[in-house]
This record gives C-alpha cells, structure tokens and sequence, in this order.
C-alpha cells in the first residue's frame, strides 16, 4: 500500500465513521502529493458538506467533477451538494448519472427518494427506493426508509411489514424503530414506543425522526400537551370515520342545538344570552381545535421526518 492509499484509506474510515472532521487532514497528505487526485477531492467534498462549509464544498465538487466525470461516487455527491442548494435539476441529473455508473450504491436511491420527496413525487420515493432494494436486497438503510416513506404515504400496514424486514437485516435498524415508534404511539403503546425510540437513539443518536419521537414522547407526559394529544387522537379517529365535513357540520348542530335548549330553559334569558353562550361555545371549539393542532403538527413532524 502506498502512502497516498494509506491516507486515502484512513479519511474513508473516518468518513464511515460519521467523523468527517478528522478525514480532511489524511485527504490533505493525498492532494498536497497528487493536487489532481480527482476522489481525494470528491471525499473532501463529502467533508465539508457535511461540516456546513457549502461553499468550499462546491468548489471541491466542481474540480472532482472536472477531473472524473465518470466517476459514481463523484456523481452522487455532486448531487446532494446541488439538493442542498435547491437545485434540483441538476441534483437529479448528477444522480441519474451515478444509478448508471454504480446501480449498486444504496446511497443514490435514497438521496433520488429524497429529491422526489422534495419535488412533489413522493409516489416515486417509494418506486426507486424498490429499484435499489432489487439491487441489494439486503440493506437495511433502504429498507427502513421504505418504512418511513410508506408511513408517510399512511400504509400502516405496509410501514410495518418493511420496518420488520429491516430489522431481520440489522436488528439495530434506527429508521425501522423509529417507524415502529411512531405506529405504537399512534396507537396508544407509549411504553412500546418509548423502547423503539430508545433503541434507534442507541443505534444513531443523530438520527432525526427518532429524535422528534423521543421528544413527542417527553411531550406526552405533559398535562397541557396530554390534553392536546387526547383531543387529537379523538380527532383523528374521528375524521378516519367520516368526512372532516360530517364532523364539522355535527359540531355546528351541537353548538346550535346547546343555545336553543338554553332559551327553552329559560325564555327570559332572550336572544342575548343565547347568542353569547353560542359564541363561547364557538369560541371552545376554536381553542380545542387549535389544540388539537398543536398536537398534529409534532405527529407529522414526527411521520415526515426522514434520514437519508
């Protein structure tokens, strides 16, 4: 192994290791021996994207893809620096050309998923998160972000049945747990989901959705935000039971109906305290319903969250 390969190989294993801090000095021994190495500069890329240095990132990107336009590895990072800066064109383009040079990189399915997601065809995240899976059938990664993506789609049934597939692959799985999480709380085991929460932090303590489940958890146990999370799960099984319109429309009635028997109770009352006790009633269900709001927003940060 030559000195640059030993560089090479120890800024890869750092990189691997979610520690891109520490792979650009190694990455620095490669270029100041070889200033045209076209992966030195492609995983230096990789570096200080991760580092939030956008800038420096692009310019290493650029000189990468000057020197090995042809290269997969370089082509899918090409493509998530382009999606940080909304460009989306050209990150799907970068990533196209990466699936053709290397169809067996996990990687570029996730981050096409993730520019569907963000385009507005979340119907295909799911289509080429099935097409990686067909090419290696036993990643994990892929399989959890399935489970996430169907989840989100609301395929319940079928978020759990890839989250179990997942963890048969790697029981440490934190994309599975999570989605698991999610469907126990939602379903009122918060000790269950608490557990899933607790073992995919275990596995990945950056790992986004299992960070929000784990802080919905915390919230529960809050009265204020328990009342909240009681309304909206009555809401929303509710709603699963009809149209939101049939409800809306039998919340009218009630409160309609509680001011006339009010006046039929007491006719000297008059129009006055009927009309009042209808706009305070009115005015409970606006509260309730921005409660009950509160409570859906952290449900579907929680559902929407995706870790590519």
């Amino acid at each position: 192994m030559t000195e640059t390969e030993h560089f090479l190989h120890i800024a890869i294993r750092q990189i691997n290791a979610g520690n891109p801090a520490a792979a650009i000095s190694p990455l620095h021994h490669v270029l100041a021996d070889d200033t045209r190495h076209p992966t030195a500069h492609a995983y230096l890329a990789h570096c200080l994207r991760d580092m939030g240095r956008a800038a420096e990132a692009r310019r290493e990107i650029a000189t990468a893809l000057a020197l090995s336009p042809e290269h997969g590895y370089t082509r899918r990072i090409a493509g998530t620096i382009a999606i940080d800066g909304s460009d989306f064109a050209a990150g799907e383009e970068h990533l196209n050309v990466a699936q053709r040079l290397d169809p067996w990189d996990p990687w570029v399915y996730r981050w096409l998923a993730h520019l569907y997601c963000a385009t507005g065809r979340s119907d295909m995240a799911v289509w080429i998160i099935d097409d990686g899976l067909q090419r290696t059938p036993n990643d994990a990664g892929l399989m959890g972000l399935k489970a996430s993506l169907l989840l989100r789609a609301g395929n319940t049934a079928g978020a759990m049945h890839a989250a179990g597939d997942a963890l048969r692959l790697d029981p440490e799985a934190a994309s599975a747990h999570s989605v698991l999480g999610i469907i126990r709380l939602l379903g009122g085991d918060t000790d269950e989901a608490r557990e899933h929460a607790l073992l995919a932090l275990r596995s990945n303590p950056n790992h986004l959705q299992a960070n929000r489940l784990h802080r919905l958890i915390r919230l529960k146990s809050n009265l204020f935000f328990g009342l909240c999370w009681l309304l909206a799960m009555w809401a929303h099984r509710v709603t699963q039971g009809g149209s939101n319109t049939a409800v809306k429309y039998a919340l009218i009635f009630v409160l309609v109906g509680a001011a006339s028997i009010a006046r039929w109770i007491e006719p000297s009352w008059g129009t006055a305290f009927s009309a009042s006790l209808l706009v305070l009633l009115f005015g409970t269900a606006i509260g309730i319903k921005l409660l009950v709001r509160v409570a859906f927003r952290q449900i579907a940060a929680v559902r929407l969250s995706s870790d590519f």
